[in-house]
């Protein structure tokens, strides 16, 4: 966690970036930002909002379909390489914990 004047210079700095970004903070967050802060019209979006769409993102089939894909893969990766080390152990207990949950 960041305090209040830590907080402010990451937003200037992004800001002054003159890059595109994405920042999520919480819901009470907005309140520390700079004055000013993206004056130029653009929105701040959310937590909430973030985690609804990331909520419906995840309830999509194409979106299942393309993530057990990815699992596949990456597993037959760590297999290809000896895959008994903790890692891939670790990552195959947290596929199956998060398909079930």
């Amino acid at each position: 966690m960041v305090d209040k004047d830590q907080f402010q210079e990451l937003a200037m700095g992004f800001e002054q970036s003159n890059r595109p970004f994405l920042w999520v903070v919480r819901p009470d967050s907005d309140k520390d930002l700079p004055d000013g802060f993206m004056e130029d019209g653009n929105d701040i979006v959310k937590f909430d909002v973030i985690k609804e769409k990331i909520d419906r993102l995840f309830e999509e089939a194409a979106f299942k379909e393309r993530a057990l894909c990815l699992e596949e893969m990456i597993c037959s990766s760590a297999r290809g390489r000896g895959g008994e080390d903790d890692s891939y152990k670790n990552l195959s207990n947290q596929l199956q914990l998060d398909r079930r949950g």
